[in-house]
């Protein structure tokens, strides 16, 4: 009997702390960039190209804006310099200033983008 006690205790210590080991195992990892990108009047650049580039490591990531012109890039590794390089069909090219991310950051980052003329050449 007194070994069924001691065997039920020594389950129950262990099935207790088991969940609290895995849960100190688990951590926040890396930054994230988020935003809008906007025209000079305010209103949305749905499908502009996003790249996010670490000057120091060459890393890039390359997203898309939403058709509310909101983009989102997760699981950045911190560090940096980074730079937000934005690119739009009739909108000029623009590139953000460079930026630091630290461990859990989300960073906001809104780009205006001013429209440029696009000429088409005869074939």
């Amino acid at each position: 009997m007194k070994r069924l006690v001691w065997s039920c205790g020594v389950l129950a210590t262990v099935v207790l702390l088991l969940p609290a080991r895995e849960g100190v195992a688990q951590g926040v990892t890396s930054a994230a960039v988020a935003g809008r990108v906007t025209d000079e009047s305010g209103a949305p650049v749905p499908s502009a190209g996003l790249t996010l580039v670490n000057s120091s490591t060459g890393q890039r990531y390359s997203r898309r804006s939403a058709e509310d012109g909101r983009f989102n890039f997760e699981n950045v590794a911190v560090g940096g310099p980074y730079s937000l390089q934005t690119r739009a069909l009739g909108f000029e090219a623009a590139q953000g200033e460079p930026f630091q991310l630290t461990l859990g950051q989300r960073l906001e980052v809104n780009v205006s983008v001013k429209r440029a003329a696009v000429g088409l050449e005869a074939v």
